[in-house]
């Protein structure tokens, strides 16, 4: 695995008839699959995703004509794969061995039914996610397996929950984003796991309430709920997550619940774009391991408070169009490691500060347009050698500009439209 080899699968794995684990992942392999796989009745693992493969699964049918299938490992992600009609062969669901069934980015299509899982008693790995397969089971269908993790981003999925998942108590990680799902999450305890490590539901049609739940998650897990339409007050124990995104809803309401929680684990926090209202919250100082922050376009108003400076540790702070007010807390100068700063479209005032230059030495984005600053232009902005975006327009900004600005080389070099700004 891993290597460079290129070329065609060779039929000579096929004559080693007690091989127990192949690993070609992460290669340059072209063509089919050997039919002749399916004639290795102790295969444990076959493992070749990441490579050029493509063709039919035939083998998988031959390989439950064994008298005992052991194949308990299946990767074949990331390749060219379909079936001889697009999609995944029925046979599949008597691999009864099977733990592990990740076939995930292939240009496999059709209709997955309970059929193709009849007999997968030991399944614990489902991957199957970037395919076109669309999930046809009935309503009172029991799974004869307990998941671990789920992977079907991107396919079929909805229009409904499905109520299959409800039975599933093992679950650590769920995908199941961009997958037509369009039901409400209100009655949906379930689905919040105590043991989650990465639960992803965005860019779905989500409706409405998060349950309000009272537990504490065993980790601190990766949630993505954005680009949906819940609403409502945002419940408190997602804050206990070391990633929130929440982003491109309805949520409105106050964030009171922010500061019952301390969670020196959340790092990336995206609250933007809902209907989020009333002043911020003044307890950041609980949440000292924040990286990224991202409040926008929102109905935030009054001062930014002063505890946003304790967040030592962040390199983005998204605090645009919303309605802020008052001077800029004099803390900010203590978050020395930002490197994007967007405070623009709100009624902030006040003196363009001088530490702002002084203070930020990795910043890259400065936009502060549209607010009430006045005053010069600090020369101490010529420190910032990294700076690619400066804007200051639409305020109250008086005198000559610096002439030193033309000094910082990064602000005259093109950059392209995705250019992105990385953080560690």
């Amino acid at each position: 695995m891993g290597n460079e080899f290129r070329g065609s699968i060779p039929d000579d794995f096929t004559r080693i008839n007690s091989l127990a684990h192949l690993h070609l992942d992460s290669n340059k392999f072209e063509g089919e699959v050997p039919k002749a796989f399916g004639g290795i009745c102790h295969l444990k693992t076959l493992s070749l995703s990441g490579n050029y493969l493509n063709g039919q699964l035939d083998f998988i049918q031959n390989l439950t004509e064994c008298a005992n299938p052991s194949l308990e490992v299946l990767f074949l992600s990331h390749n060219q794969i379909m079936h001889l009609n697009g999609t995944i062969p029925v046979s599949l669901g008597k691999l009864s061995n099977l733990e592990s069934l990740i076939l995930g980015f292939n240009p496999l299509k059709g209709v997955i039914s309970e059929a193709h899982f009849s007999n997968l008693t030991k399944l614990k790995h489902l991957g199957l996610s970037n395919t076109k397969l669309v999930f046809n089971f009935s309503s009172d269908w029991s799974p004869p397996f307990q998941l671990d993790s789920i992977d079907m981003k991107s396919c079929q999925v909805g229009p409904r929950f499905p109520k299959w998942l409800q039975n599933q108590k093992n679950i650590q990680v769920l995908d199941i984003s961009n997958s037509s799902i369009s039901d409400t999450l209100s009655d949906s305890n379930w689905i919040f796991s105590s043991q989650l490590i990465h639960m992803n539901l965005s860019h779905n049609q989500l409706s409405g309430h998060v349950p309000n739940l009272s537990w504490d998650f065993s980790f601190f897990p990766i949630l993505d709920l954005s680009s949906n339409k819940l609403e409502g007050e945002i419940p408190r124990f997602l804050f206990k997550a070391a990633y929130l995104d929440l982003s491109k809803n309805m949520f409105s309401k106050q964030v009171r619940s922010l500061c019952t929680v301390t969670n020196e684990n959340l790092n990336f926090l995206d609250l933007s774009n809902n209907q989020l209202s009333g002043e911020l919250p003044d307890c950041w100082m609980q949440f000292e391991a924040l990286k990224i922050l991202n409040l926008a376009n929102n109905q935030f108003h009054g001062k930014i408070p002063s505890s946003v400076g304790s967040l030592h540790r962040i390199e983005t702070l998204d605090l645009s169009n919303n309605s802020f007010s008052g001077e800029l807390p004099l803390s900010l100068k203590n978050c020395t490691k930002l490197k994007f700063i967007n405070l623009q479209n709100n009624n902030l005032l006040g003196e363009m500060s001088i530490w702002l230059g002084s203070n930020h030495p990795n910043l890259i984005v400065l936009l502060l347009r549209s607010n009430r600053f006045f005053g010069s232009i600090p020369s101490h902005l010529c420190h910032l050698t990294y700076l690619q975006v400066l804007d200051l327009a639409l305020n109250q900004i008086s005198g000559s500009i610096p002439i030193c600005l033309k000094n910082i080389i990064a602000l005259t070099q093109k950059c392209t439209p995705n250019s992105t700004i990385t953080h560690s």
